[in-house]
């Protein structure tokens, strides 16, 4: 039973690492999209100020 048991709880963990991975990649995404914003912004102002 215990051997059983064991196992749920190790695809339970797998299932979890794998929704993380795919949010912490969405994340890294995400905020490279917002470097490079920012960066473009932060150009135009520079072009804007001078």
């Amino acid at each position: 039973m215990a051997h059983t048991s064991r196992r749920i709880v190790a695809v339970k963990e797998g299932s979890n690492g794998k929704f993380l991975h795919r949010l912490t990649m969405r994340l890294h995404r995400l905020t490279m999209r917002l470097y490079r914003l920012t960066m473009r912004l932060h150009r135009l102002t520079m072009l804007i100020q001078h």
